[in-house]
C-alpha cells in the first residue's frame, strides 16, 4: 500500500532525485543516495515511486514546466521574440530547449536514459502527449497510423542522439529536431511553407540558448 504523501517530504525526495540525475546520472543516482539527500529513509523514497523510471517520467513533466516557465519569462522581457502559448512554434522551441538543457547539464543522464528503452519509449510517448495535448490536438493520439509515425521519428531521434553522445559529438537539437516537426506536423496536414515558417518563429540562436538553459540549471541547484 502506497505511504500517504506528505507533500513537504515528497517535494524534498523529488529535488533530491533530480539533483542526483544532473550530478550523478540515471544509474548511480540509487534509492540510497536520493535518500541521503532528502534526509529520509531508502523506504519512503521506494514508497514515494516504487519504479525508478517513474522518476525519469517525473523530471520530464517538472523539466518541460521549468522550460516553458523561463523561456516565456525570457521572451517577456524582450530577450526575443514570443511566441503564442500553445502554438506548434512553441512546442517546438521549448521541446528544443529540453534536450539542449539536457546536453548540456544532464550529459549523462541522457545519455543513459536513451540507452534504456523502457525508459525512452515512456518519454517518447509523454512527449508526443505534451506536444499534441497542449496544441489543442490531443485526437492525433487517438489515431494508430499517427502513433506509429510519431513514435518512429522519435525513436530515430533518440538513436541518432545516443550515438552522437556515445561518440563524444554535440547534437545539432535544433536541425534534428527540425526533422521532427516536418513529420508531425504534415501528419496534421501543414504544408511545408508552413511548417518552416513554424519552425522560424520558434528558432533561437546559440547565446539565446545557453542563456535560457542557465536560468533552467537555476531550478536544480
Amino acid at each position: 500500500m502506497a505511504r500517504p504523501r506528505n507533500n513537504e517530504l515528497f517535494a524534498r525526495v523529488t529535488h533530491a532525485a533530480f539533483r542526483q540525475f544532473h550530478e550523478r546520472g540515471y544509474v548511480k543516482a540509487t534509492y540510497a543516495s536520493i535518500a541521503k539527500e532528502a534526509g529520509c529513509t531508502t523506504t519512503i523514497v521506494q514508497d514515494y515511486y516504487g519504479k525508478k523510471d517513474r522518476l525519469a517520467r517525473a523530471f520530464f513533466d517538472e523539466l518541460i514546466e521549468v522550460i516553458r516557465h523561463e523561456s516565456h519569462m525570457w521572451a517577456e522581457e524582450g530577450n526575443g521574440p514570443g511566441v503564442e502559448v500553445g502554438s506548434f512554434a512553441e512546442r517546438f522551441r521549448d521541446g528544443c530547449l529540453y534536450y539542449a538543457y539536457l546536453q548540456g547539464h544532464c550529459r549523462q543522464y541522457l545519455l543513459e536514459t536513451t540507452q534504456d528503452v523502457s525508459i525512452s519509449n515512456a518519454v517518447l510517448l509523454d512527449m508526443a502527449r505534451w506536444a499534441f495535448t497542449d496544441s489543442q490536438r490531443a485526437d492525433v493520439m487517438d489515431d494508430p497510423r499517427s502513433v506509429e509515425r510519431i513514435i518512429s521519428s522519435l525513436g530515430g531521434f533518440h538513436a541518432l542522439l545516443h550515438h552522437q553522445l556515445t561518440h563524444g559529438e554535440s547534437f545539432d537539437v535544433q536541425r534534428h529536431f527540425t526533422d521532427l516537426a516536418l513529420t508531425w506536423l504534415d501528419i496534421l496536414g501543414y504544408t511545408r511553407d508552413e511548417i518552416l515558417a513554424i519552425v522560424r518563429d520558434g528558432y533561437l540562436g546559440a547565446g539565446e540558448y545557453q542563456e535560457i538553459c542557465g536560468r533552467i540549471a537555476r531550478h536544480y541547484r
